[in-house]
């Protein structure tokens, strides 16, 4: 039981840090896509979504190197 409140804790501090790190970089981040497709990218949802699927991505990963096997 323990393993799993370490895995779930491990998942929120990911979790947490990567949110800390979107946000610090979304302002660079539409200031420069806006530039290059200022009609495309004005829908906010649309860079939500691709940060929600670059998580869903890159969380998994993370932790499948970081765990070790059984």
């Amino acid at each position: 039981m323990g393993a799993r409140f370490r895995l779930m804790g491990f998942f929120a501090l990911v979790g947490f840090i990567a949110g800390i790190i979107a946000n610090l970089t979304y302002d660079w981040i539409i200031v420069r896509l806006l530039e290059l497709f200022p009609l495309l990218l004005q829908a906010r949802w649309l860079f939500w979504g691709f940060a929600g699927a670059f998580l869903a991505m890159v969380i998994p990963i993370v932790w499948a190197y970081l765990s070790s096997p059984e």
